[in-house]
C-alpha cells in the first residue's frame, strides 16, 4: 500500500485523516506545517501528498512550487486540502502543479477516490504496483451520450485516429520551444478528452496549456509525459469498449 504524508496543521483533522486512512491499510506520515512537510517529504520520500493549502511558517502553494522543482520529488502526486470551496480551484491547483483537489469537510469515500486515482498516476511515474484506476467512466460516458453506443463509437474511432498527431505537434512545440502552439494544441486536445469524461485526461491537458500560456516550458516536458500517458490509457480502453460493441 503507498505511504501519505499527510501535511495538515489542524489536529482534529490531522488525526481524523489519518485514521480514516490507516484503517484502509495506507502507511500514514504526519506534518503540521509546512516546513515540516517539505522536510519529511525528501526524507521519507511519500508515495503520494495531502496538501492543506492554508499552512503556518510555509503555504501549500509554496511547498508544492518547491517539490515541483526539484526533480527527486516532482513525480510526486499532490493532492490539495482546503476549506474553501471557489471557483477556480480545481484550476488553479492544476496549474501549481498540484494532482487533485478536495474541499472541507472532507467525505470518506471522495478520500479514497481522491487517494487511490492519486497513487494510479505514481504508479505510471515510478513502475510500482498500484491499484487500476480506468481512465473513462463507460456507464457514465454512455449516460451523457442517451445510450448510443453507436456514436460513442464513432467518436472513439476519431479519437484514436487523430490524437497520435496532436501528440506528436504538441512533443515537437514542446522541442521547440513554441508556448503558442503548446497552448493551442494541447486546449484543443483537452476539448477532445472532455468528450468522454475523462477527467484524468482533463486536467493533465489543462495543466500543460496553462504552463504554456505562463510560458513555464521548464515543466512542459513532464506534463506531456503524464498527458501521454493517459491519453494511451483512455485509447486503450475506448479500443476496448469498441471491440465489446462490434461482439
Amino acid at each position: 500500500m503507498p505511504k501519505i504524508l499527510l501535511v495538515e496543521d489542524n489536529e482534529m483533522n490531522r488525526d481524523m485523516l489519518s485514521r480514516r486512512l490507516q484503517r484502509k491499510g495506507y502507511t500514514v506520515v504526519t506534518a503540521e506545517d509546512g516546513e515540516k512537510g517539505l522536510l519529511l517529504t525528501r526524507s521519507e520520500m511519500p508515495d503520494l501528498i495531502l496538501m492543506d493549502i492554508s499552512l503556518p511558517l510555509m503555504g501549500g502553494w509554496e511547498v508544492t512550487r518547491l517539490l515541483k522543482a526539484d526533480d527527486s520529488t516532482r513525480h510526486i502526486p499532490i493532492i490539495a486540502l482546503t476549506a474553501h470551496a471557489l471557483k477556480g480551484d480545481r484550476e488553479r491547483c492544476i496549474e501549481a502543479g498540484m494532482d487533485d483537489y478536495l474541499s472541507k469537510p472532507i467525505e470518506a469515500q471522495k478520500l479514497f477516490d481522491a487517494v487511490e486515482t492519486a497513487a494510479h498516476k505514481s504508479e505510471g511515474a515510478t513502475g510500482n504496483d498500484r491499484p487500476h484506476i480506468r481512465a473513462v467512466d463507460i456507464d457514465a460516458l454512455l449516460k451523457s451520450f442517451d445510450g448510443d453506443r453507436e456514436l460513442v463509437s464513432m467518436l472513439a474511432k476519431v479519437f484514436a485516429d487523430s490524437s497520435p498527431g496532436q501528440l506528436s505537434e504538441l512533443d515537437d512545440a514542446v522541442t521547440r520551444g513554441d508556448a503558442e502552439a503548446l497552448a493551442s494544441g494541447a486546449h484543443a486536445l483537452r476539448g477532445s478528452v472532455a468528450n468522454f469524461r475523462a477527467e484524468a485526461a482533463v486536467d493533465a491537458a489543462t495543466r500543460l496549456e496553462r504552463l504554456a500560456r505562463t510560458g513555464d516550458l521548464a515543466a512542459a516536458d513532464s506534463a506531456l509525459a503524464v498527458l501521454q500517458n493517459e491519453i494511451e490509457q483512455l485509447r486503450e480502453e475506448l479500443e476496448t469498449f469498441e471491440q465489446v460493441s462490434l461482439s
